[in-house]
């Protein structure tokens, strides 16, 4: 699960939620390299294989839009935003208009702390 996606974690607000873009993409090809697989909901819950890894952001931060939609929709990494309704549209976190173009990729799922609400 991650939080905050920044351009400088030294400069973040609270550093051990805050991951940066590059840092973030690093990770997922050194767990692609050694043989682990991101996969979704479905996939993940189903046996017992120890390779898979399940993507997450927590409170539905902007930067998973704009720093890193890119990347995970070119690598076709599934991913769950999970979304703080009261925050959505605030500065700072996803706009209903990230949230639609993030909708338009088959393996993004957003999801309330609560409840399913798209997929």
């Amino acid at each position: 699960m991650f939080h905050k996606i920044v351009d400088d974690v030294d400069m973040a607000k609270n550093k051990e939620y805050s991951i940066t873009a590059g840092a973030f993409k690093g990770m997922i090809e050194t767990l692609l390299l050694y043989g682990f697989r991101l996969c979704n909901i479905n996939n993940f819950v189903k046996g017992k294989d120890k390779s898979k890894i399940l993507v997450t952001f927590d409170d539905a931060y902007n930067g998973v839009n704009e720093k890193l939609f890119g990347f995970l929709r070119e690598k076709e990494i599934p991913f769950i935003v999970v979304q703080t309704c009261d925050l959505l549209d605030s500065e700072g976190y996803l706009s209903t208009d990230m949230i639609r173009e993030m909708l338009q990729y088959d393996k993004f799922i957003l999801e309330t702390h609560t409840q399913l609400i798209f997929s």
